[in-house]
């Protein structure tokens, strides 16, 4: 079964189940005003990742807590006790979206990257892509039942000032 579960440098993984951890997503244009819609979309993407049988998602207060405490994607992983950490940037210019994701395996370092510019509005299709990319390159084959798990989840809305504010709510969960 999937579990949402704190992370701990104490824990001890059994499992051969991938453990990740996605940090809240900076912008990169330093503004701390539009640091929510890195943070809800993370947010978004942990509860993505979380719907999928198998897969161990740290809890989001447990990976906000060390976000910035180390570069070290080793260390994080360390801390956090998870297998894949996932991070990026997120920025808006008008309506386009541009996103660069990473996946770092704490083992290894550096294992799938990729930029994406996207309309706004696609925001939430961006989370789905993103989510089955990742579970692609973790290795985790998934039953077509579970990738319409993952796709067919309508957007909570299509409106932009209306997403935004759902973002801004999602930051502050």
């Amino acid at each position: 079964s999937h579990t949402v579960r704190p992370g701990s440098s104490t824990d001890l993984r059994a499992s051969s189940s991938p453990a990740v951890a996605v940090l809240p997503f900076t912008d990169p244009s330093g503004g701390a005003d539009r640091q929510y819609i890195g943070a809800g979309f993370s947010r978004a993407l942990g509860q993505t990742l979380c719907r999928i049988q198998g897969v161990d998602v740290i809890a989001a207060r447990s990976t906000e807590a060390v976000a910035g405490k180390s570069k070290d994607m080793k260390t994080v992983a360390k801390m956090l006790a998870a297998s894949h950490i996932v991070f990026g940037t997120i920025r808006t210019e008008g309506e386009r979206l541009l996103v660069s994701v990473e996946m770092n395996k704490a083992a290894a370092g550096a294992v799938w990257s990729r930029q994406y510019d996207r309309a706004r509005p696609d925001m939430f299709a961006l989370q789905s892509e993103v989510a089955l990319e990742l579970l692609a390159n973790m290795g985790v084959s998934l039953s077509d039942s579970q990738k319409k798990l993952i796709t067919d989840r309508s957007p909570p809305t299509r409106n932009s000032e209306a997403y935004d504010a759902y973002l801004r709510a999602m930051s502050h969960e």
